[in-house]
């Protein structure tokens, strides 16, 4: 048996626990990524919705507060004065602010996360279209008109619009920001201006990135333990496998007898236990594949030894024609004919049949060939022969292994025949003159049966004196035993029918016509036993 190999994992590649790693490390990469994704959306939005409310909550305080508050604060700080102001300055977007109008102190405190993102608030006055300022707050000074915006929208029913801009910083910077106006009406609810609040919408930004920075600062750390963390699980799950390979591995380089071992009952384990029974198979089919080809090799030489004892060519004689058939099965069998000089007057026609196949056939085969060449030579009497055949071939033959057999011996001038049949099957004999097929077959047992005067005295010698035109055909069981595709043999009438039919051909021209009715007969089939047939013309 030819050595295979199975790649391990080191040959084919990555390994499978790498494989598992690397491919749950980029599920969960891009799971941290969508989660990434989905805080940095919340805190976008949280952080919106925050600068919005704190807008909307010092709108409308400020709203709140009557216009006569506000028109008296202008008066007393000489009309366009900025209010007093008391703060931490950090940095533009990060302070914190107390809004104090003057002279009223507490009127109003703007303060903490508010007061945070606040840039600017003012009072305005005058109908929609013509405000001037009344007063107003600035966190940074000389704002004037680097604050640009476009479009108003309603947030929700609170009467606050809202706006989106950007503010310029001196050096050139923009960052954005957000108003918030709402108007301011008197006593009578005469619309008499409006207030509007400035916050740095900067913080929005700022807030999601912080927050998206943080989360993958998160995931890729998660991320590092979950590949180390799955590569080690992958190791675990994967060990009875790669041990499972190993096996298998050293099966397939010829070992059937090594079994896979130590697995539990998960479906690994079932695995090993399917490989085992497979291996096991495998051994019985290599067993039977040796047996095979050991048989074949015994057909290979039977068939040679088989070829050996059959004639090479028929023998011609001027008073006889003489045609032989011989077609061998797919397995080698026991079918054996034969022509033999008995002296300068007669000839001998012997047709057998061996019980056995192969080896043991061939070498029975061998040794009646032999028997007979030998006792038939200058013995006329075909049964005497048969007689002397027995005594020694059933001292020699394997019991219950036997021999059919039919001997015919000629003359040649005179056409008179001599036949004893040894349990073979009959012969048929085409009478010309009277244009009849006829079955002949004297009583014999089959040779190697029994010994001695029980073989001897049941075996019976006819003798027939042939007319110029008559025939002779000797076969075996394979013609007539032939089946076609419905289980029907082909039998001896179809035989002799097709003797009578082709009563005028010659004798080698009838076996050809035998055997393509055969071919028709069982549909092409392949013969499941020897085809032999030997036919004689007497032509006078």
């Amino acid at each position: 048996m030819s050595e295979k190999t199975i790649d391990t994992p080191s040959k084919r590649g990555s390994r499978l626990a790498v494989k598992f790693a690397w491919r749950t490390g980029l599920a969960m990469l891009l799971l941290f990524i969508g989660f990434g994704v989905v805080i940095g959306i919340l805190t976008h939005n949280s952080t919106d919705r925050q600068i919005n409310d704190n807008g909307v909550r010092m709108a409308n305080i400020l709203a709140g507060i009557d216009y006569e508050y506000w028109q008296l604060i202008a008066d007393q700080n000489n009309d366009l004065a900025t209010i007093t102001q008391d703060y931490k300055a950090t940095n533009l977007f990060d302070r914190e602010i107390r809004f104090k109008p003057n002279p009223l102190k507490d009127a109003i405190s703007v303060t903490g996360e508010s007061a945070r993102h606040l840039i600017r608030a003012a009072v305005y006055t005058g109908s929609s279209g013509n405000y001037e300022v009344l007063l107003q707050y600035e966190v940074v000074e000389g704002i004037g008109d680097r604050l640009d915006f476009s479009g108003e929208e309603e947030y929700g029913q609170t009467g606050v619009k809202i706006a989106e801009g950007f503010f310029t910083e001196p050096g050139g910077a923009r960052y954005p920001v957000r108003q918030f106006s709402k108007p301011v009406f008197d006593a009578q609810g005469k619309e008499k201006g409006r207030v509007v609040i400035f916050l740095s919408a900067e913080e929005i930004s700022q807030a999601t990135k912080r927050a998206v920075f943080s989360v993958m600062i998160v995931c890729l750390v998660a991320l590092v333990l979950a590949i180390l963390l799955s590569l080690l699980l992958s190791a675990m799950v994967t060990r009875p496998a790669r041990k499972l390979v190993r096996d298998m591995n050293l099966v397939a380089k010829g070992n059937l007898d090594h079994k896979a071992w130590g697995f539990s009952n998960d479906e690994i384990g079932s695995l090993a236990t399917t490989f085992n029974a497979m291996t096991k198979e495998l051994k019985e089919a290599q067993i039977k594949e040796i047996a095979r080809k050991a048989l074949e090799r015994e057909l290979s030489i039977a068939t040679e030894i088989q070829a050996t004892l059959l004639p090479v060519a028929v023998p011609q004689t001027p008073h006889l024609d003489i045609g032989a058939l011989y077609k061998p099965a797919k397995e080698v069998g026991g079918d054996y004919y034969d022509f033999i000089p008995v002296d300068d007057e007669h000839i001998g026609f012997i047709v057998a049949d061996v019980s056995g196949k192969g080896i043991p056939g061939s070498m029975v085969m061998t040794m009646l060939r032999s028997l007979i060449r030998y006792e038939a030579s200058g013995n006329p009497s075909p049964a005497l022969t048969l007689c002397r055949t027995n005594r020694i071939l059933t001292r020699d033959i394997k019991r219950g292994m036997f021999v059919t057999a039919f001997y015919i011996i000629a003359e040649h001038a005179t056409g008179k025949i001599k036949l004893s049949c040894a349990g073979h099957n009959p012969i048929l004999y085409w009478h010309a003159r009277s244009k009849k097929v006829r079955e002949i077959k004297s009583k014999g047992l089959a040779l190697g049966v029994a010994a001695g005067e029980r073989f001897d005295s049941g075996l019976q010698e006819v003798v027939i004196n042939m007319e110029p035109g008559d025939r002779i055909v000797m076969y075996t069981d394979g013609i007539t035993e032939a089946m076609n595709p419905n289980g029907i043999e082909f039998g001896e009438v179809r035989l002799a029918k097709l003797l009578s039919e082709y009563r005028n051909l010659p004798a080698d021209h009838f076996g050809k016509r035998v055997l393509e009715a055969l071919d028709i007969f069982t549909g092409g089939g392949e013969a499941q036993d020897d085809i032999t047939l030997v036919n004689i013309i007497y032509r006078g």
